[in-house]
């Protein structure tokens, strides 16, 4: 009950994340996302290593919001935080038990069916992803040689095709069964 419990305050954390308009709120947010991501990794490494892609993808932000000329960076805080408040929530959340903890029919079972089905095509297409870039390398294994960004470029192509197309037949088949708008 307690990991349920700190789950859903980083959630809440996260949600403040979304709602802040204050790059000072925000940038306290991004670190103590960071701090809370770091400590909660147990080694230093591995949480650095867990927290790399998204500071990179947030540096590339905050580049393209001052080349825009905004003052304050607040996409890539934003994207900080929530990332680092969601990552160690995830990892709080006893998945197996989610759902027999709730009761059929009820809101809170809801939840928990769309937080499984949300976690069961996040680790599908993490898998996915892994396959085109493995393919990519085997593909074209001198990096930075002659056909290595063009293999990368078809590669994740390739997967965003995928991803659009699992996406259409999933809510093809939620709209089948009655549960789509």
């Amino acid at each position: 009950m307690r990991r349920l419990a700190g789950a859903g305050v980083l959630l809440m954390a996260a949600l403040a994340a979304v709602m802040a308009t204050d790059p000072a709120v925000l940038a306290a947010l991004a670190a103590g996302a960071v701090l809370t991501n770091l400590a909660m990794a147990g080694r230093l490494a591995s949480g650095l290593r867990r927290l790399a892609p998204i500071l990179v993808f947030a540096g590339f932000l905050a580049s393209l919001e001052w080349l825009g000329g905004a003052a304050q960076p607040r996409l890539a805080l934003r994207t900080v935080a929530v990332f680092a408040f969601l990552v160690p929530a995830a990892r709080l959340i006893l998945w197996e038990e989610l759902l027999t903890s709730r009761r059929p029919g009820s809101a809170l079972f809801r939840i928990a069916l769309f937080l499984l089905m949300v976690r069961h095509f996040t680790r599908v297409l993490a898998g996915e992803a892994w396959r085109f870039l493995i393919a990519q390398a085997l593909a074209a294994p001198r990096k930075w040689r002659k056909g290595w960004w063009s293999s990368l470029v078809w590669a994740l192509a390739a997967l965003f095709r995928r991803a659009l197309l699992r996406a259409e037949r999933f809510y093809a088949a939620q709209l089948v069964r009655g549960i789509g708008p």
